[in-house]
C-alpha cells in the first residue's frame, strides 16, 4: 500500500480494507505518525509516509466483490495490520489463497515482527493465529503469499504449522517466570523522578530500568523514547539532590 503514495491518482480503482482506514486518511494518518512508538510499539510498521485519499475503504469481511466469472471473498487475517485479509478465490475448480503476510512458505510468517503489536501482551501474535484458524476451516488449495513462492501442496498444514508456531510465541511470552509467586520489593523514590529498587538498580518511566555498574557505566532496559530523556533528567536531579557517592552514580558527571 506504502507503494501507492508515489503518484496523486491512478488509472485504476484502488479498494482496500474498512479496518485500515487510519493508515490511508490524511489526519488519521498525521495522527500515526506524530505518535510514533508512543507505547513502544507502532500501530504499524510500514505505513504510508503520504495519506493515499483515493483509496476506497470498501472492503468488508464476508462481502464478496464479484470480479470476471467468480467473486472474490474477503477475509480477516489480522497481524501485520489490524485490518489485514487474505482474498479468496474459486478458479478453475481450485480454492486459491491470497494471504498477504499471513502465512509464507515452509510453514513460516513474512517479517514476524510486526505481529508485536504492544511490548505487554501477545494480542497480535493470537489475533493472527485466529485469523488462521478461521481460514483453516475452509478449502484451501494453493497459497498466494505476497514474499515467497506459491505453495501448491498441503497448504492447510502450512497454515497449522503457523499456527503451532504462534502458539509457541503467545505461551513463551505469557510466561515468564512461571509458577513464581509475585515478590514486591521495597523502592525507594528520588528527587529525579526515578525509584531505586536495589542498591545500583533503578526503575524510571514506564517501564524501563538502568542498571548501575562499578565503572559508572549503565545498562538500560527496555526504555522508550521518552523515557530516555526521563533519564537523562533523573541523573542530573539525583547527582544534584542525593549523598551517592560519585563513583556510584548511573552515568559518568
Amino acid at each position: 500500500m506504502a507503494g501507492l503514495s508515489a503518484k496523486p491518482t491512478w488509472p485504476f480503482v484502488v479498494h482496500a480494507s474498512d479496518q485500515d482506514l487510519s493508515l490511508y486518511q490524511p489526519d488519521t494518518l498525521d495522527t500515526f505518525w506524530r505518535s510514533l512508538k508512543a507505547g513502544g510499539c507502532p500501530a504499524n510498521y510500514l505505513a504510508p509516509r503520504y495519506p493515499l485519499p483515493f483509496v476506497q475503504p470498501d472492503v468488508r469481511y464476508a462481502v464478496e466483490i464479484p470480479w470476471e466469472k467468480t467473486r472474490v471473498c474477503p477475509f480477516p487475517t489480522p497481524g501485520h495490520t489490524q485490518g489485514a485479509l487474505t482474498y479468496l478465490v474459486a478458479w478453475n475448480g481450485k480454492a486459491l489463497a491470497f494471504c498477504g503476510d499471513a502465512v509464507h512458505a515452509g510453514g513460516t510468517i513474512y517479517q514476524p515482527y510486526h505481529l508485536e503489536w504492544d511490548h505487554w501482551t501477545a494480542e497480535g501474535s493470537l489475533e493472527a493465529w485466529y485469523g488462521l484458524e478461521r481460514l483453516r476451516y475452509c478449502q484451501v488449495d494453493v497459497l498466494l503469499p505476497s514474499h515467497g513462492p506459491i505453495v501448491r501442496k498441503n497448504a492447510r498444514a502450512y497454515i497449522k504449522g503457523v499456527q503451532d508456531k504462534l502458539m509457541a510465541f503467545v505461551r513463551a511470552k505469557g510466561s515468564v517466570c512461571e509458577g513464581e509467586l509475585d515478590r514486591w520489593l521495597p523502592i525507594e523514590p528520588l528527587n529525579g523522578g526515578a525509584k531505586r529498587v536495589l542498591p545500583d538498580l533503578y526503575y524510571f518511566g514506564a517501564n524501563s530500568y538502568l542498571l548501575a555498574g562499578d565503572n559508572r557505566e549503565g545498562f538500560v532496559v527496555d526504555p522508550t523514547l521518552p523515557d530516555i530523556d526521563r533519564l537523562l533528567t533523573f541523573n542530573e536531579t539525583d547527582r544534584r539532590s542525593n549523598n551517592h557517592s560519585r563513583d556510584r552514580l548511573p552515568f559518568p558527571p
